[in-house]
């Protein structure tokens, strides 16, 4: 779990050449990177210590921009295996 906060955290990340951030901050881009990376919302839930998958989501669902795009990808895949068309939108 990510401290909420670390007051060694500054002299911690100068020692490593990072640069200065909040712990905050830490956290935020943390639950970014692994959410953008396809990482369970509950896992990265977990990490932050946050006791609800919905706060989670609503701080950080900026970091699944492709999920709708996933989800039509998914239905298109499916559909097929249970005898329906698949739908296709016409590109942007």
């Amino acid at each position: 779990m990510l401290p909420r906060k670390e007051k060694n955290a500054p002299a911690e990340l100068r020692r490593a050449g990072l640069p200065q951030l909040r712990v905050h901050d830490l956290r935020h881009v943390h639950a970014a990177l692994l959410l953008g990376r396809g990482v369970h919302p509950k896992v990265v839930a977990d990490r932050l210590g946050h006791s609800e998958i919905r706060l989670t989501l609503d701080l950080h669902s900026h970091a699944l921009p492709d999920i709708q795009r996933d989800a039509v990808r998914a239905m298109d895949e499916v559909l097929p295996e249970i005898g329906l068309p698949a739908v296709r939108r016409k590109p942007r």
